[in-house]
């Protein structure tokens, strides 16, 4: 870098970064991660996980109803191979590390 050449400062830096254009909501709501960064509890067969909320509003509350679907005693089964992948899905889903 050349030494003649001006150097933005601290405060130019959050002005750029915090002000429009670049914190405008067409572009901040295209941000990852998500603005909420809380986690949701989710009971699945007996055991207690955290989950993050995902990148949808309603992310958690689809999976833990998709989940709850797959829960249903094997009597019921009508595909038992696609209810056996999925149940193994789900639960590689829920044991990933989150630290």
């Amino acid at each position: 870098m050349s030494p003649d050449r001006v150097h933005a400062s601290l405060d130019d830096l959050r002005r750029l970064c915090n002000e429009e254009p670049v914190a405008s909501f067409e572009i901040v709501r295209s941000e990852d991660p998500p603005e909420s960064h809380f986690t949701e509890p989710l009971a699945w067969r007996g055991n207690s996980f955290v989950v993050f909320p995902g990148i949808s509003d309603d992310s958690v509350f689809t999976f833990r109803h998709l989940a709850q679907a797959l829960h249903i005693p094997p009597e019921f089964y009508a595909h038992p191979v696609f209810i056996g992948n999925a149940t193994r899905l789900i639960g590689a889903l829920l044991r990933l590390p989150h630290d």
